[in-house]
């Protein structure tokens, strides 16, 4: 599943949907009220897309998860909010530099999920471009 600017020029992949769907679980699961506090990073996580109008408060919503995911456990993490208990695929090879839910998620290419969403969302408000689901 990959999202990108409308004007085409900047993109994340997510690689999977359980990726996304296991951060929309950790963060809906494991942070307290974060659909009231964070509607527009949450929104994101849900629809794929993020109006140009929203994209910079978006990213600070990002922002501020990311810095509630780094007070959990990689080992808390949630991958499906439908079945809570059950196990990711890598929740038995969680690699020793991953410190926490904030650096646990990735990009199919390896890079810093919620980095990338930031960089996306900031170059999404500068050029005034949404951010769409891409097929």
């Amino acid at each position: 599943m990959t999202i990108c600017t409308s004007d085409g020029e900047k993109s994340v992949s997510f690689g999977s949907t359980s990726i996304c769907f296991s951060l929309y679980s950790t963060i809906v699961g494991r942070i307290p009220d974060s659909k009231s506090k964070y509607p527009l990073a949450v929104s994101l996580l849900e629809s794929h897309s993020c109006k140009a109008k929203d994209a910079a408060t978006t990213a600070d919503q990002f922002r501020s998860l990311q810095n509630q995911l780094s007070q959990i456990d990689p080992k808390d993490a949630i991958y499906s909010i439908q079945t809570p208990g059950k196990k990711a695929p890598w929740s038995e090879q969680i690699p020793p530099s991953v410190s926490s839910c904030a650096n646990l998620y990735t990009t199919e290419d390896g890079l810093d999920l919620l980095e990338e969403l930031i960089n996306l969302l900031l170059y999404a408000s500068s050029k005034k471009t949404d951010v769409i689901p891409c097929y």
